[in-house]
């Protein structure tokens, strides 16, 4: 029940009384009744209203606390949504990390089935060289990676001369026969001198010297049958020394011919991430 319309009630019912006076004593008594009943009205409206305050206290608490929560809950949420996002950064990283890793131990893999590859071979030639390395023609070593047969000058040339003697085309011949049953390998012919400078009309150095030997001997091992697309020459003069130029013997040494077994492309480290990180790259100011 209304407090306010309680409370005019009474008041309308004390007016009447006042206002006429002289009543009989039951309609007083029952006026009494009636504005005893509404005393009893307007405090049962006041405990309702005190009861309705404490009940929306307790609605208001409820909703603050409610909302409280509804925050904390969001704030959880974003939180989640954020450890997800790194969560989903840290896969995508590991998924990259493990297909490098997968990639280099691939890598790793070839290049050692390469390697064993390449060991075989060394050793095949060890095994068709053996006589001549024990009688002296050759040697066959591995030097900067590569397998190097390698011939004295003195086998091959005469002093300050290119033509190729005898005993040096039989040696030539039987090196060619040994290196054209490796498949699918490049070789490159390299001359190499002694300290001692050359200067004649057509050796001016010992640049042309060097080149002209190894030169001579690719022309006479294509003519033997070796492709001549597998075969190169190149000279070095006197800057590659196999041993110190300190006296006869190690300058004696100094004057050779190496044939190089070259790498094959596959054998080479894959370098195209590094040209693509390159192209990748911004330009720098």
């Amino acid at each position: 029940m209304n407090l306010a319309r309680c409370a005019a009630a009474a008041a309308l019912v004390v007016a009447t009384v006042l206002a006429t006076g002289c009543v009989q004593k039951s309609k007083y008594e029952v006026a009494l009744a009636d504005i005893a009943q509404l005393r009893d009205d307007v405090a049962a409206c006041r405990a309702e209203n005190e009861g309705l305050g404490r009940d929306l206290g307790k609605c208001r608490s409820a909703r603050e606390e409610a909302l409280a929560q509804i925050d904390s809950l969001i704030n959880r949420l974003k939180a989640l949504n954020q450890d997800v996002r790194n969560l989903e950064e840290e896969r995508s990283q590991l998924s990259m990390d493990l297909e490098m890793a997968e990639s280099r131990a691939r890598e790793l893999e070839r290049q050692k089935q390469l390697a064993q590859a390449r060991i075989d071979t060394f050793r095949r030639l060890l095994d068709r060289f053996r006589s001549m390395i024990e009688s002296g023609q050759v040697e066959v070593k591995v030097e900067r990676g590569r397998m190097v047969v390698k011939m004295p000058s003195s086998i091959l040339f005469d002093s300050g001369k290119t033509d190729i003697k005898a005993e040096g085309k039989e040696v030539l011949t039987r090196i060619g026969q040994v290196l054209a049953e490796i498949p699918d390998r490049s070789f490159q012919v390299e001359g190499h001198t002694d300290d001692q400078p050359i200067k004649t009309a057509r050796f001016p150095s010992n640049w042309e010297l060097s080149t002209a030997r190894a030169t001579e001997v690719v022309k006479f091992m294509v003519d033997q049958g070796m492709p001549a697309g597998r075969i190169s020459a190149s000279g070095f003069a006197e800057f590659q020394p196999f041993v110190p130029n300190d006296g006869p013997e190690n300058r004696a040494l100094n004057r050779r011919i190496e044939v190089v077994l070259l790498p094959n492309l596959d054998e080479l480290p894959d370098l195209s991430a590094l040209v693509g990180a390159e192209q990748a790259a911004p330009a720098a100011d």
